[in-house]
């Protein structure tokens, strides 16, 4: 399961009550969380996504945010994910990432 909140680090920290209930909703379930790598310490200090599991875009320039949204959709296919949680409110980018990541929800 992929949680999205890509520019919100606060929205990052109110999702924490929804992962830990997919957690124990779901025993076993493997989340990933996807955010902008300057937020990413929001999602860290949560300790709820294990590390190798956050996946991050890099903001920087747009070379680098091409590279490091086409490696974190490749990772996000191969891990056969089925549902994704798309936090974003305002964004289309978020919805695109959501329909390219392969889910089948």
């Amino acid at each position: 399961m992929l949680f999205i909140e890509l520019s919100e680090m606060g929205s990052a920290i109110l999702a924490c009550p929804a992962m830990k209930y997919v957690l124990r909703r779901y025993p076993g379930a493997e989340l990933y969380f996807l955010i902008f790598e300057q937020n990413r310490f929001s999602v860290d200090i949560l300790d709820v996504v294990p590390a190798e599991r956050v996946l991050t875009i890099d903001i920087r320039s747009p070379l680098d945010f091409l590279s490091s949204t086409l490696k974190a959709l490749a990772v996000m296919r191969r891990a056969h994910l089925d549902t994704v949680f798309d936090l974003e409110l305002f964004s289309r980018f978020s919805s695109l990432l959501s329909g390219l990541a392969g889910t089948r929800r």
